[in-house]
Protein backbone atom coordinates (compact mmCIF):
# COMPACT_ATOMS: atom_id res chain seq x y z
CA UNK A 1 0.00 0.00 0.00
CA UNK A 2 1.31 3.45 -0.97
CA UNK A 3 1.40 6.30 1.54
CA UNK A 4 -1.19 9.04 0.94
CA UNK A 5 0.33 11.70 -1.31
CA UNK A 6 -1.79 14.55 0.05
CA UNK A 7 -1.64 13.63 3.72
CA UNK A 8 0.61 15.02 6.44
CA UNK A 9 4.36 14.80 5.81
CA UNK A 10 4.88 12.51 8.79
CA UNK A 11 2.26 10.03 7.51
CA UNK A 12 3.89 10.03 4.08
CA UNK A 13 7.33 9.51 5.60
CA UNK A 14 6.20 6.62 7.81
CA UNK A 15 4.51 4.97 4.82
CA UNK A 16 7.66 5.34 2.74
CA UNK A 17 9.76 3.83 5.53
CA UNK A 18 7.37 0.85 5.78
CA UNK A 19 7.70 0.33 2.02
CA UNK A 20 11.48 0.54 2.32
CA UNK A 21 11.50 -2.10 5.07
CA UNK A 22 9.34 -4.36 2.91
CA UNK A 23 11.58 -3.76 -0.10
CA UNK A 24 14.64 -4.72 1.95
CA UNK A 25 12.86 -7.88 3.10
CA UNK A 26 12.11 -8.92 -0.50
CA UNK A 27 15.27 -7.53 -2.09
CA UNK A 28 16.22 -10.85 -3.72
CA UNK A 29 12.84 -11.04 -5.47
CA UNK A 30 12.66 -7.35 -6.46
CA UNK A 31 16.21 -7.13 -7.81
CA UNK A 32 15.64 -9.20 -10.96
CA UNK A 33 12.32 -7.42 -11.67
CA UNK A 34 14.22 -4.52 -13.28
CA UNK A 35 14.25 -2.23 -10.25
CA UNK A 36 18.01 -2.11 -10.47
CA UNK A 37 20.64 -2.88 -7.92
CA UNK A 38 20.70 0.66 -6.49
CA UNK A 39 16.92 1.10 -6.12
CA UNK A 40 16.77 0.33 -2.40
CA UNK A 41 19.90 2.38 -1.62
CA UNK A 42 18.48 5.27 -3.68
CA UNK A 43 15.13 5.00 -1.92
CA UNK A 44 16.84 5.00 1.45
CA UNK A 45 18.89 8.09 0.50
CA UNK A 46 15.78 9.87 -0.79
CA UNK A 47 13.86 9.14 2.41
CA UNK A 48 16.77 10.50 4.46
CA UNK A 49 16.85 13.64 2.28
CA UNK A 50 13.09 14.04 2.66
CA UNK A 51 13.40 13.73 6.46
CA UNK A 52 16.19 16.29 6.53
CA UNK A 53 14.36 18.81 4.32
CA UNK A 54 11.12 18.38 6.27
CA UNK A 55 12.99 19.02 9.53
CA UNK A 56 14.64 22.13 8.03
CA UNK A 57 11.26 23.44 6.85
CA UNK A 58 9.77 22.81 10.30
CA UNK A 59 12.70 24.56 11.99
CA UNK A 60 12.32 27.51 9.61
CA UNK A 61 8.63 27.81 10.39
CA UNK A 62 9.33 27.57 14.12
CA UNK A 63 11.98 30.28 13.79
CA UNK A 64 9.45 32.50 12.00
CA UNK A 65 6.89 32.00 14.78
CA UNK A 66 9.48 32.71 17.47
CA UNK A 67 10.65 35.84 15.64
CA UNK A 68 7.09 37.09 15.34
CA UNK A 69 6.65 36.55 19.09
CA UNK A 70 9.85 38.50 19.71
CA UNK A 71 8.58 41.35 17.56
CA UNK A 72 5.35 41.46 19.56
CA UNK A 73 7.33 41.67 22.82
CA UNK A 74 9.53 44.44 21.42
CA UNK A 75 6.48 46.33 20.17
CA UNK A 76 4.88 46.14 23.62
CA UNK A 77 8.09 47.47 25.17
CA UNK A 78 8.19 50.34 22.65
CA UNK A 79 4.58 51.23 23.39
CA UNK A 80 5.42 51.35 27.10
CA UNK A 81 8.32 53.71 26.37
CA UNK A 82 6.08 55.94 24.24
CA UNK A 83 3.56 56.06 27.09
CA UNK A 84 6.34 57.27 29.42
CA UNK A 85 7.39 59.86 26.82
CA UNK A 86 3.77 60.99 26.54
CA UNK A 87 3.64 61.69 30.26
CA UNK A 88 7.04 63.38 30.22
CA UNK A 89 6.17 65.58 27.24
CA UNK A 90 2.73 66.51 28.59
CA UNK A 91 4.42 67.86 31.71
CA UNK A 92 7.29 69.45 29.79
CA UNK A 93 5.09 71.04 27.11
CA UNK A 94 2.13 72.02 29.33
CA UNK A 95 2.75 75.74 28.76
CA UNK A 96 3.12 75.41 24.96
CA UNK A 97 -0.19 74.09 23.66
CA UNK A 98 0.81 74.18 19.97
CA UNK A 99 3.86 72.01 20.48
CA UNK A 100 1.95 69.68 22.82
CA UNK A 101 -0.77 69.28 20.19
CA UNK A 102 1.92 68.52 17.62
CA UNK A 103 3.37 65.83 19.89
CA UNK A 104 -0.05 64.28 20.46
CA UNK A 105 -0.93 64.27 16.76
CA UNK A 106 2.41 62.66 15.84
CA UNK A 107 1.14 59.36 17.29
CA UNK A 108 -1.80 59.34 14.86
CA UNK A 109 0.23 59.46 11.65
CA UNK A 110 0.23 56.51 9.30
CA UNK A 111 3.56 55.88 7.70
CA UNK A 112 6.20 55.74 6.59
CA UNK A 113 5.66 58.68 4.30
CA UNK A 114 8.05 59.97 1.72
CA UNK A 115 7.82 63.59 0.74
CA UNK A 116 8.03 64.21 -3.02
CA UNK A 117 10.06 67.37 -2.45
CA UNK A 118 12.80 68.23 0.02
CA UNK A 119 12.35 71.63 1.63
CA UNK A 120 15.50 73.62 0.95
CA UNK A 121 14.11 76.93 2.20
CA UNK A 122 16.40 78.40 4.86
CA UNK A 123 13.44 80.16 6.56
CA UNK A 124 11.90 76.78 7.39
CA UNK A 125 15.06 75.80 9.28
CA UNK A 126 14.88 78.98 11.34
CA UNK A 127 11.22 78.27 12.20
CA UNK A 128 12.19 74.77 13.30
CA UNK A 129 14.84 76.16 15.60
CA UNK A 130 12.32 78.56 17.20
CA UNK A 131 9.90 75.68 17.69
CA UNK A 132 12.62 73.66 19.39
CA UNK A 133 13.65 76.62 21.54
CA UNK A 134 10.03 77.22 22.58
CA UNK A 135 9.54 73.56 23.41
CA UNK A 136 12.39 73.35 25.88
CA UNK A 137 12.22 73.68 29.64
CA UNK A 138 14.71 76.58 29.48
CA UNK A 139 11.86 78.92 28.43
CA UNK A 140 10.11 78.42 31.75
CA UNK A 141 13.30 79.24 33.61
CA UNK A 142 13.83 82.49 31.64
Amino acid sequence: MLPPSRGPNRTYLIGAEVLLDQAKEYQEILGPLSLGETFIADLEANIATYERLTAEAHDGQLGHVEARSGIQETLAECLDIVAVLDGFNEARLAENAAVLDTWKSARNVFGPFRSPEIDTDDDADEDDEVLIDNAGPSEAAA
